[in-house]
């Protein structure tokens, strides 16, 4: 019988490791439009994950989940407070 690949994998089936924040980051946006979140919710969230790949860009660190750390988090909330 013939079965099609799924295209939506649940979250437990990704492939962490090499996860990129952009593709999360549009998962999440696309969750909040499913959702049926403000416009501009929509938007503040998805700024503010954009503002965390810039500083990780900004500080050569690669912007793949299996990178981030609490340590790397609470160096973007130091960045954050000090703009």
């Amino acid at each position: 019988m013939f079965q099609s690949k799924r295209r939506n994998l649940h979250w437990g089936n990704l492939n962490m490791v090499e996860l990129e924040l952009d593709k999360l980051i549009l998962h999440f946006e696309q969750t909040n439009r499913a959702e049926r979140k403000s416009p501009k919710t929509i938007i503040w969230y998805t700024e503010k994950i954009a503002g965390f790949a810039k500083f990780l860009s900004d500080t050569g660190r690669r912007s793949v989940l299996a990178d981030f750390d609490i340590s790397t988090v609470r160096e973007f909330i130091i960045h954050c407070a000090m703009l």
